[in-house]
């Protein structure tokens, strides 16, 4: 089994994790992410249901304040993914001094295929007048298909005119500023024609943009998906895979769950801002809210090598403890260790799955609401995860998940210590 994974499944994973487009939208969406956190922060603040607190919001006027954003990050996001993304894509394709104009064009492009809405504005001097807006439909978590979809077409129209030298050279004494801006108006001006026919014969179809098309045909069944439990069990049973095997399944599987569950997150933070019902049970919240002390959850292992006796793990479980804590648990993966390690196989597959379950299970019986927020950032402790994402009950289910965790890893953890002290005892 392990040859079959190493010779087949290794350099597959190696090629996803190290794909042009892939990494550009993770590595877009880290760009991105302090805004994104500010966002699901400001989410928190507004949407907060507690009765004191919003009375408090609505006597002092700073509910209206601190509600402007989550319009302009959450809101907005597919602005600036596709910006982040542009840019990490040309970096990836060799065009690194261009970057930042591409993700430029990328921006661009996104606004020349967005509609256009004539909204009426009554004026008292002017009466009733019909104004051309952008609404913010397409802007948000509806639009980061768009956004990875027009990301991949500039960069890869930008790299083919500049490899076919379509470009308008300037004299010697021309600024390279300059220089650069003109070299860039043929492939600006193909994107620009490109924009307007996929807009004029998309207009002639039920779709009527590209926003819709990808919307109506990939989005929705991707919704769907996010949405289902067998799908995430499949999604999380690959990620922990992945890890066991050495290779950084998050980051392999990143770019599959940003593009599955990053709509339906927003959705969440929408819906909780506006003090509505949260729509979506998985989101980049529900991953979050079950990983107790990072991936596998393996804080609970650590707990259930408290009396170990061996001089290995009695040191390992000291120094992994506190880092565990705030979520960083590569000491445990690498130095317990999970990866290649038969013993742990199974319940670093397991505890994840029985993590999911108890948590869909806690939604469905609306115990708990849905993980309303992204994933926390980093360091952000177990409990206060929970609490954050789901209130005082969140902190009751994830209890509950650690003490099954640790019932899980238990033996598996006390057969390791126990073939350590045999090895310990002989040397």
């Amino acid at each position: 089994m392990m040859q079959f994974m190493e010779k087949h499944v290794a350099p597959w994973a190696t090629r996803i994790a190290s794909h042009k487009l892939l990494s550009a939208i993770s590595n877009g969406f880290n760009m991105i992410l302090p805004i994104i956190i500010v966002g699901a922060l400001f989410s928190l603040l507004v949407g907060l249901n507690v009765d004191a607190y919003q009375g408090f919001l609505a006597a002092t006027g700073i509910g209206p304040v601190i509600a402007i954003i989550p319009q302009i990050t959450t809101n907005l996001m597919a602005l600036y993914a596709v910006f982040a993304i542009t840019y990490q894509y040309a970096i990836n394709k060799g065009h690194r001094d261009d970057a930042v104009m591409v993700g430029v064009f990328g921006l661009f492009m996104f606004f020349v295929i967005t509609p256009i809405t004539p909204t009426e504005l009554v004026s008292g001097l002017t009466g009733a007048v019909d104004i051309p807006v952008f609404t913010f439909d397409w802007f948000g978590g509806t639009g980061l298909f768009s956004a990875i979809l027009v990301a991949a077409i500039v960069v890869n129209v930008y790299a083919f005119v500049i490899r076919k030298g379509w470009i308008i050279r300037m004299p010697d004494g021309v600024p390279p500023t300059v220089a650069k801006s003109f070299s860039a108006l043929i492939p600006v001006f193909l994107l620009t024609i490109l924009g307007l026919v996929l807009n004029y014969v998309l207009a002639l179809t039920p779709f009527e943009n590209l926003h819709q098309v990808i919307y109506g045909i990939v989005l929705l069944p991707l919704g769907a998906l996010s949405n289902n439990l067998f799908s995430m069990i499949l999604l999380l049973l690959l990620m922990h895979l992945f890890w066991l095997f050495g290779m950084h399944g998050t980051m392999i599987m990143g770019p599959v769950l940003l593009s599955i569950l990053m709509p339906a997150t927003t959705e969440n933070m929408t819906a909780l801002a506006q003090g509505a019902a949260i729509p979506n049970t998985f989101s980049l919240g529900f991953i979050s809210v079950i990983a107790l002390g990072g991936i596998g959850s393996t804080l609970p292992l650590l707990v259930a090598m408290v009396r170990a006796k061996s001089q290995r793990y009695k040191t390992l479980t000291r120094l992994s403890v506190v880092p565990s804590i705030f979520g960083i648990n590569e000491p445990v993966i690498f130095g317990f260790p999970i990866v290649l390690n038969p013993t742990m196989f199974i319940p670093f597959m397991v505890v994840p799955i029985v993590n999911a379950l108890i948590l869909f299970v806690a939604i469905k019986i609306n115990f708990v609401s849905p993980p309303a927020l992204m994933q926390l950032p980093t360091g952000t402790p177990i409990f206060v995860d929970g609490f954050l994402q789901m209130g005082v009950n969140g902190i009751l289910i994830q209890a509950v998940m650690f003490v099954v965790d640790t019932i899980i890893y238990y033996p598996f953890g006390r057969f390791a210590d126990k073939q350590e002290y045999l090895l310990e005892e002989n040397v």
